[in-house]
């Protein structure tokens, strides 16, 4: 079996690379691909931060480093009951048919309810990604038994967990969910005929947890929740997300990573920061500011090139969310090659005309060279400080010639 992030492409088994809890740390020289944050699924989806990097608070240095292919994905929110707010590193437990279930965890899964009506342990706070002593999910509350009062309230989680689920009761209110701490709210336990339960807040990024008849707010960038269920998880920075302390980052790649936000009934959550996110807030809109920073992240920057990031919820941030003053240059691509007519030729030298996807100046044919490399023929072309090449194929079978764009190499590989 191949290891964590060793694939060639990027799935569930995957995980984020580097975890910055605090200190001084460089890296340099490093290609960091296929990294995977996604937060778990629960009564409110937990946020996926930083599949490459994520810095909770020191001073990082990051000097030529290629991040590829990364993905920061938000948990999604579920219809269940008195489940368990989604974590960062877990999914929130399924509640029993009288106690809540367990928040998700930083470092994995809330625990189910207990059939005697306890509620579930929330989730570890220790994972592959490194450890903080308040990151477990919320423990879910235990059930009221059968002899009336409300059903116990979900506790609240820690940095990157769900909050628990709310424990039932059959005669009068069922427990609140708890709050998420950057991870999905917890739902609420709707049971009996005098229920006025809600479901958890969502921490930052955090979708809130449904269930209750009255409706919950989902954390910045996370979905609401409602007696119907609860609201997908944010994907905030495909590849890095700083909350607090200074990133300082030169002459490194950013190619195509991206921030997709998760689903639920309440509502989807959000992708923001393609490549990176940094956290532009010291409150959350909905009052839950669980483990929100006192002073914001510094990020120094220069020498920053990006190529086909993607933030699902708002294209202008495919690159970057949260610092303006972070500039990438974006190279231009090849839309299309036509080769000048007759298509296959003997001749000693054949024209082509080359479409870019924005205006170039300065081009002759010196930007271009040709590699002809057995069955495939190159040509190389450098605009912008960037190699990349055009890449044409010869068929065989059929003797034809097709010509497109793909690949990227820096200019001093």
């Amino acid at each position: 079996m191949p290891r964590q992030n060793e694939k060639c492409y990027n799935d569930e088994g995957d995980v984020r690379i580097f975890f910055i809890e605090s200190g001084q740390i460089t890296l340099e020289n490093l290609t960091l691909t296929n990294g995977r944050a996604q937060g778990g699924d629960g009564a409110g989806g937990g946020a996926g931060l930083g599949s490459a990097l994520l810095i909770y608070n020191g001073d990082v240095t990051v000097t030529n480093v290629t991040f590829s292919n990364n993905q920061a994905i938000g948990g999604n929110g579920l219809a269940d009951a008195g489940r368990g707010g989604g974590g960062m590193g877990g999914a929130g437990g399924i509640a029993s048919a009288a106690g809540g279930a367990g928040g998700g965890g930083f470092g994995g899964p809330g625990g189910n309810g207990g059939s005697d009506g306890a509620g579930g342990d929330g989730g570890p706070s220790t994972g592959a990604s490194g450890s903080l002593s308040s990151a477990s999910g919320g423990r879910g509350g235990d059930s009221a038994g059968l002899t009336g009062g409300g059903g116990g309230s979900g506790a609240n989680g820690g940095f990157g967990a769900g909050g628990g689920g709310g424990g039932g009761s059959t005669t009068n209110n069922g427990g609140n969910g708890g709050n998420g701490g950057f991870g999905g709210g917890g739902a609420a336990s709707p049971a009996g005929s005098n229920n006025s339960s809600q479901g958890g807040a969502g921490g930052f990024g955090g979708g809130a947890g449904g269930g209750g008849s009255l409706n919950s707010a989902g954390g910045f960038g996370g979905g609401g929740g409602f007696g119907g269920g609860g609201g997908g998880g944010a994907g905030f920075g495909g590849a890095i997300f700083i909350r607090s302390g200074s990133l300082t980052i030169t002459d490194s790649l950013f190619l195509d990573n991206r921030a997709q936000g998760g689903t639920g009934p309440g509502g989807n959550g959000n992708g923001l920061g393609g490549a990176i996110f940094a956290l532009d807030r010291t409150t959350n809109p909905n009052g839950n500011n669980a483990n929100m920073p006192d002073t914001l992240p510094t990020i120094t920057a220069s020498g920053l090139f990006a190529r086909g990031n993607s933030a699902s919820s708002n294209p202008s941030t495919n690159n970057i969310y949260g610092n303006s003053g972070v500039v990438f240059r974006v190279p231009p691509e090849v839309l299309s090659v036509a080769i000048a007519p007759p298509a296959l030729t003997n001749a000693s030298s054949v024209s082509f005309t080359v479409t870019f996807s924005k205006s170039v100046t300065g081009v002759d044919p010196t930007d271009f060279e040709r590699d002809n490399g057995g069955d495939r023929q190159c040509i190389h072309y450098q605009l912008d400080g960037w190699w990349q090449y055009i890449h044409r194929c010869r068929q065989h079978r059929h003797r034809q010639r097709h010509a497109g764009a793909e690949g990227a190499k820096r200019q001093d590989d």
